[in-house]
């Protein structure tokens, strides 16, 4: 057992999109998939807490790319416990190709009471969860996402979906990659041809369990230049959103240049 766990993904044609590049949903997934193999490894999978009527919930997500990440290259991921913030387990993740760094990852974990239906707080259990001495992947906190009609947006692009047999994960709820995608449909054709996304922040706020409709809108970020955009998902017909979202995207041809958006301030 150790406190750093390490897996070699091998990107594949069916996870890569139309410019040959890793999708944001799939790597999302390997950050899960990492994640779900050392909380097993430290006695505290799914198994151990579905045991105790708990399970895990992502509930908050960052990533930073800096490189596209191509189809056939080998990404090695690290994850690493950051100790417990109240409600959080802390986990962070960091991105290889070869000996080259190209990106981090941060997340955000709550236990949750599977009959009452509720996070609940982390006990001595989660004592396995220690920070290490290893820096943070970021030194900012995680954004503070409000609803996307508090802001001045300049034009709200969106797409209505149903989910799918494939978005539902073994808890019966959309999975968390599916929320990426869902996202990533509203945002502009011509940003999309464009741009690669090489930040993305989620939020999961609520459940969306199969079968439903929901309702994914994208919008500049006000004042943060046309490359950042908020996102937000609802369920169709409901006005709370169920996930919340930003986004930065920069030219293909360049490596990021343009600062993150306004860490630690509100959107």
């Amino acid at each position: 057992m150790s406190a750093v766990r390490t897996e070699s993904f091998l990107v594949r044609s069916y996870e890569v999109d139309a410019m040959g590049e890793l999708s944001p949903p799939a790597l999302v997934g390997y950050l899960v998939e990492l994640a779900i193999l050392h909380a097993e490894e430290l006695g505290l999978g799914f198994g151990a807490m579905s045991a105790r009527g708990l399970t895990w919930v992502l509930s908050r997500l960052r990533v930073e790319l800096d490189e596209p990440v191509l189809q056939g290259a080998t990404l090695r991921v690290e994850t690493f416990p950051q100790g417990v913030e109240r409600l959080f387990a802390l986990r962070d993740f960091r991105l290889l190709v070869g000996d080259t760094v190209v990106g981090r990852a941060a997340t955000q974990w709550m236990l949750f009471d599977v009959e009452k239906r509720r996070a609940v707080w982390p006990d001595e259990t989660l004592a396995k969860l220690v920070a290490l001495d290893v820096a943070r992947a970021f030194e900012e906190p995680f954004i503070k996402l409000g609803p996307l009609d508090a802001a001045q947006t300049e034009e709200v692009s969106g797409r209505t979906m149903d989910s799918r047999f494939a978005d539902i994960d073994r808890n019966l709820h959309v999975t968390s990659t599916s929320y990426v995608g869902w996202a990533l449909e509203a945002i502009p054709l011509a940003t999309w041809q464009s741009s690669r996304l090489d930040w993305l922040e989620i939020h999961y706020l609520a459940e969306c369990i199969h079968p439903c409709r929901v309702v994914s809108r994208a919008a500049p970020a006000a004042d943060k230049g046309e490359r950042v955009f908020r996102h937000a998902i609802a369920r169709e017909g409901e006005s709370a959103d169920v996930a919340r979202l930003v986004t930065r995207w920069v030219p293909r041809e360049a490596i990021a240049s343009v600062a993150p958006p306004a860490l630690g301030a509100a959107l």
